[in-house]
């Protein structure tokens, strides 16, 4: 099977597209070959089932060139990052009627599409875009490099993942001489954020709400901080103020007690400022500290994450939360760069 994806570029209508809320692999895979698309006057429509906002720590990339009228039929569709039709969301049905069904991917096994350049053991889609680009002879330039080197940085959590390969250093190298920006990514993904939402507990109910959470290790505690989220008067938990609610877990304690009775919601924000952190709870901050600094490994030196060699140790992660007794709710989440 002849698997050059320019074997297609002449097949219009042409869509361009990923998965349902697309991430910053799906996106910069999309929108590299966009530019390409451009640069080869093809015309191409990009678009994608995004049931929210566009997340504003990708908004380096080219948002623009989102297609704001879709047409009703395509002859070939470039799908990325999505191994699943049912991951396409509003789009599934226009796309699986176009003729030309290009899937490029770095999961197993994708169920659909007439061609499939799929890699499992690669670190993102991007990657495996970039290969095929260079294989098939085209010249990336500083525009597409953003876009493939956002993939990396997401899919590989700044290169600090398990499948970060020397492939990978070789191909960001690659990148970088082009003029990709790495400041620029690296740090509208992940340097500053404001995280707000509400919990609330059952009786003796006990979770937890993390930042700075890789994806290495066997629990998400491992690596993370964490914001305790408790019933303060029944879980033995609470019998500590450092394991209690609104507490970085095992290590700071809150100021003073604001949380309320069992059944009732707690609103919580926690901000990430040039390594400055602050947890809030129902509108009082309840403590503070820097992140990273002298004072904060001190306490981790006398706490349980002493033995843990992951934990405190990346400067920009995932938000995790984690249930572990009884029911927990939790609504109202929102995140925002600052």
């Amino acid at each position: 099977m002849n698997n050059k994806i320019s074997t297609f570029f002449d097949k219009g209508p042409i869509l361009i597209t990923g998965h349902i809320n697309p991430d910053g692999d799906a996106l910069g895979a999309s929108f590299c070959l966009k530019i390409l698309f451009d640069k080869e006057d093809i015309e191409a429509d990009i678009n994608f089932d995004i049931q929210n906002k566009l997340p504003s720590n990708l908004d380096h990339l080219p948002y623009h060139l989102i297609t704001n009228n879709m047409k009703d039929s395509y002859e070939t569709v470039f799908v990325f990052d999505c191994g699943n039709p049912s991951r396409l969301g509003k789009y599934e049905e226009v796309i699986l009627k176009a003729s030309n069904i290009i899937v490029i991917d770095h999961h197993i096994d994708p169920t659909f599409g007439t061609v499939q350049i799929v890699d499992s053991e690669a670190a993102s889609t991007t990657q495996v875009l970039y290969r095929q680009l260079i294989e098939e002879g085209y010249a990336i330039d500083k525009a597409m490099a953003n876009c493939l080197l956002t993939g990396l940085i997401t899919d590989t959590g700044r290169f600090q993942y398990p499948n970060t390969t020397s492939e990978v250093f070789n191909i960001a190298s690659e990148l970088l001489k082009i003029g990709a920006d790495l400041a620029l990514i690296s740090e509208n993904i992940y340097k500053d954020f404001e995280l707000e939402l509400e919990w609330k507990v059952t009786t003796g109910g006990n979770s937890g709400i993390f930042y700075y959470a890789t994806e290495e290790g066997d629990y998400i505690w491992q690596s993370a901080p964490e914001m305790q989220v408790l019933d303060n008067d029944v879980h033995t938990d609470g019998k500590n103020t450092l394991t209690s609610a609104g507490a970085l877990y095992a290590m700071i304690a809150p100021k003073e007690v604001v949380v309320n009775p069992v059944g009732e919601f707690n609103k919580v924000r926690i901000i990430s400022k040039n390594k400055k952190i602050e947890h809030w709870l129902n509108g009082t901050k309840i403590l503070e500290y820097i992140y990273g600094s002298e004072a904060m490994w001190e306490l981790v030196a006398k706490s349980k994450f002493s033995t843990m060699p992951l934990f405190g140790k990346a400067s920009e992660g995932h938000i995790g939360i984690q249930g572990d007794h009884g029911e927990i709710w939790y609504r109202n989440i929102r995140i925002r760069k600052l």
